[in-house]
C-alpha cells in the first residue's frame, strides 16, 4: 500500500455502552513520576521533514470503556481562568460524525514508518470550564506491534497562531486492543485532575511510537469545523518536524463541565479612535486571521476614486499585507497577534505607507471593531494596541476560529486563495519544459464547491484573468481551512525574455471575497533559442519570408495555412507557431494573421532555430 492509499473501512464509533472490554484505556503514572521524555526540553537537531500518511481501511470498530488518568499541569496558570459562566451542563466538543472512514500513521519520504508521531486537534471552548473526559478513537495495526497495549502521551496545548503552542498539561496512558485489525473509542476519565481550561482555543495532542502499532481514526467526510495538524521525528533524540496542516477530523473528543454562575463583566472599551473619514466605507474582507478576526479597508484618491484594499501578496494566520493599485506596491501591514497567554487580549498593529485617505477596520468575534483611518494628503501614522480585543469574548460555539462572520455579520462562507506558487525551473531554455505548482486554500469558514484553477502567463508581475491562459486544473470541494496542491507541465516560450506566471481560482457560490483569488507571480527568465527578439506588429512586413507565396517546411502548431490568388494566408491562436526554416514565427496575441509577408492581425515573434 502506498502513502496515498485511502481505503474505506467500516467503523461505528458509538461510545457509552459498557460491553466486554475488547478495548480498554489503561492509566499510567503521571509524567512527573516517570523517566520519560520532557516535552518542554528542546530536542537535539536532526529534524525529520517530508512525512506522509499511510491510510488503512476495512477495520471492525467496537464500543469500549476506559479508566482514570491524572493530568500533570506544565506550570501554574499565567492568568486565572475566567469564572462566572452561565451553564451547569457538561458540553461535549466533537467534530466527527460518528463514523470513521480510515485510520492512519505516519511514514517518512522513503516509505518507512517514523519513530514517533503526534496528531493534534483544536477545540474551541465557548466558556471556561473543568475537563471531564477525553474520548480517543484508535485502531491496532495488523502487521506492526507485538503487544495488545498501545501506549501514548496525551497533551493539552495552548493555541499559538493557529498551531499547538506551549504545553498546559499532559499524562501518559495506554489503550489495550486484544485483536489486531480492530479499533474502538475509549473514554479517558480526567475528572479527578480538576484541570480547568479557559475559553477560546485549546489543542489536544496524542503522541505515540510507530513500533506500538497504533493508528489514529480519521473522519474524512464529517462536519469538521476545527483544525488538525500532525508532526513526527526520526528518533527519540531527534527534533520534531514542523506541524503539518491536515484536512480531516481525528478521533478525539473533549467533554468539559462549564459549571454555573453569572456572566463575567465585559471588557471595557479602549480609548476611542478618532472618527473615521467619510470618503469611503470598507465592504470587502481582505484578510482573515486566526481567532476569527477579519480585516477590511477602503481608500480614496485625491481625484475621488474609491477602492477596496486587496490581499494576495503575503499573509499568515496572524499578519498580512494589503495593496491598492499594484500587487508589487504594498500599502499596509496588518497584524493581530495572540496575546491571550500574556494579558488576556489580542494585540493589533497597523503600519501604513501611504498618504491616501483610508478607513481600516478589524472585526472580531461578536462584531466588535478596532479601526484606524487617515485623511487625504497626510502620511499615515502607525497604530498599535495590546488590548484591542479580549480573548474571553472569542466564544460563540464550536466553529473553527477562522470561521467567524464578516464585518456585516454575514453567515458562514468559503474564501478561496492561491498561494505557494513555484516553478521547477525559473531559467529554462527557449521551448524548454518546466512545472508550475500552486496551492488552493479555503480560508473561509464554510466548505467550498468544486471549482477550476487556471494558469496564466503575464508580461508583468500582476496576475489576472485577462492574461494569457495556459491550462486548467480541476479543484475538488474544500472544507474550511483545507487546501489542495495542484500543478501543470508547461513549455517555455520560443523567444528569450522575462515572463511572469501565476494562477487564479474560479470563485464559487457564496464566496465571501472573490477579489483575492489570484496568486502572486513567479518570474521565469527564458534564455537560449538562437537569435531572437524580432517582433512584427500589424502592418509590418516580415522580411525573412521569401515572397507573398510561401509554404511551411517545419512544424506547425495551432495555426492554419491557405492560399488565395497566389498569396499565402496564415491564422494562428495565441502561442501557435509556423516554421519556415530557419525561422519560427510565434503568435503573441489572442489571434494573429499574416497575408503574404504582411502582418494583418495581432503580433508575431520571430526566432531563428
Amino acid at each position: 500500500m502506498n502513502s496515498k492509499e485511502e481505503s474505506k473501512m467500516k467503523w461505528s464509533s458509538r461510545c457509552g455502552k459498557l460491553v466486554p472490554p475488547v478495548l480498554a484505556l489503561v492509566a499510567a503514572a503521571p509524567l512527573s513520576a516517570q523517566q520519560g521524555r520532557d516535552l518542554l526540553v528542546p530536542e537535539e537537531p536532526s529534524r525529520l521533514e517530508g512525512v506522509v500518511k499511510q491510510a488503512v481501511g476495512d477495520v471492525d470498530f467496537h464500543d469500549a470503556f476506559g479508566g482514570h488518568v491524572d493530568l500533570v499541569p506544565a506550570a501554574a496558570p499565567e492568568r486565572p481562568a475566567p469564572t462566572g459562566v452561565v451553564s451547569a451542563a457538561n458540553t461535549e466538543y466533537r467534530y466527527d460524525d460518528g463514523s470513521f472512514e480510515r485510520s492512519t500513521h505516519l511514514q517518512d519520504s522513503s516509505g518507512q514508518p517514523v519513530h514517533e508521531q503526534e496528531y493534534a486537534q483544536r477545540f474551541r471552548l465557548n466558556r471556561s470550564g473543568t475537563v471531564v473526559e477525553v474520548v480517543l478513537c484508535v485502531a491496532r495495526d495488523e502487521n506492526r506491534g507485538n503487544s495488545s497495549r498501545l501506549p501514548f502521551t496525551l497533551t493539552f496545548y495552548r493555541d499559538s497562531g493557529g498551531r499547538p503552542g506551549s504545553r498546559l498539561a499532559s499524562a501518559d496512558a495506554g489503550v489495550t486492543i486484544n485483536t489486531p485489525g480492530q479499533g474502538g473509542c475509549a473514554r479517558l476519565d480526567l475528572s479527578s485532575s480538576a484541570f480547568r481550561l479557559s475559553s477560546g482555543n485549546t489543542w489536544i495532542g496524542i503522541a505515540w511510537r510507530n513500533s506500538s502499532g497504533m493508528r489514529m481514526a480519521e473522519d474524512t467526510n464529517g462536519p469538521g469545523g476545527t483544525r488538525t495538524v500532525y508532526r513526527a521525528r526520526g528518533s527519540s533524540s531527534a527534533s520534531w518536524s514542523s506541524w503539518t496542516n491536515d484536512s480531516v477530523t481525528y478521533g478525539i473528543r473533549l467533554t468539559v463541565d462549564h459549571g454555573g454562575g453569572t456572566p463575567p463583566p465585559p471588557d471595557p472599551d479602549p480609548d476611542p479612535d478618532p472618527p473615521p473619514t467619510t470618503g469611503c466605507t470598507p465592504t470587502t474582507t481582505a484578510l482573515r486571521f486566526d481567532g476569527g478576526y477579519n480585516v477590511s479597508m477602503c481608500y480614496r484618491t485625491p481625484q475621488g476614486t474609491v477602492g477596496q484594499a486587496k490581499s494576495g501578496v503575503w499573509a499568515s494566520g496572524q499578519a498580512g499585507i494589503l495593496w491598492f493599485f499594484d500587487r508589487d506596491n504594498a500599502e499596509v501591514l496588518v497584524k493581530v497577534l495572540d496575546g491571550c497567554a500574556h494579558n488576556g487580549h489580542r494585540w493589533a498593529f497597523v503600519a501604513p505607507v501611504t498618504d491616501l485617505e483610508f478607513n481600516l477596520r478589524i472585526t472580531g468575534p461578536g462584531g466588535r471593531r478596532w479601526t484606524h483611518s487617515n485623511t487625504q494628503g497626510r502620511t499615515a501614522a502607525t497604530k498599535s494596541d495590546n488590548r484591542a480585543f479580549q480573548c474571553s469574548n472569542e466564544g460563540g460555539g464550536d466553529d473553527d476560529d477562522d470561521d467567524d462572520d464578516d464585518d456585516d455579520g454575514g453567515s458562514s462562507a468559503p474564501d478561496l486563495q492561491v498561494s505557494s506558487l513555484s516553478a521547477s525551473d525559473t531559467s529554462p531554455d527557449a521551448g524548454g519544459s518546466f512545472t508550475l505548482r500552486a496551492t488552493v486554500r479555503n480560508r473561509g469558514n464554510a466548505a467550498s464547491a468544486a471549482t477550476t484553477l487556471r494558469y496564466y502567463r503575464s508580461s508583468n508581475s500582476t496576475i489576472g484573468t485577462s492574461d494569457t491562459q495556459l491550462g486548467t486544473d480541476a479543484v475538488a470541494a474544500l472544507a474550511a481551512s483545507a487546501s489542495s496542491a495542484e500543478s501543470i507541465g508547461l513549455r517555455a516560450p520560443s523567444s528569450a525574455g522575462t515572463y511572469y506566471y501565476g494562477a487564479c481560482v474560479d470563485s464559487v457560490s457564496g464566496e465571501s471575497n472573490a477579489g483575492n483569488n489570484c496568486s502572486s507571480a513567479v518570474r521565469v527568465t527564458v534564455s537560449g533559442g538562437g537569435t531572437s527578439g524580432t517582433r512584427y506588429n500589424v502592418g509590418d512586413v516580415i522580411t525573412t519570408l521569401p515572397s507573398d507565396s510561401w509554404s511551411f517546411n517545419g512544424s506547425l502548431s495551432s495555426c492554419s495555412l491557405s492560399s488565395s490568388g497566389g498569396v499565402t494566408n496564415v491564422q494562428c491562436q495565441r502561442n501557435g507557431f509556423v516554421e519556415r526554416r530557419p525561422y519560427r514565427y510565434t503568435c503573441d496575441a489572442s489571434r494573429c494573421g499574416i497575408r503574404g509577408r504582411t502582418v494583418t492581425e495581432g503580433a508575431w515573434l520571430e526566432t531563428r532555430r
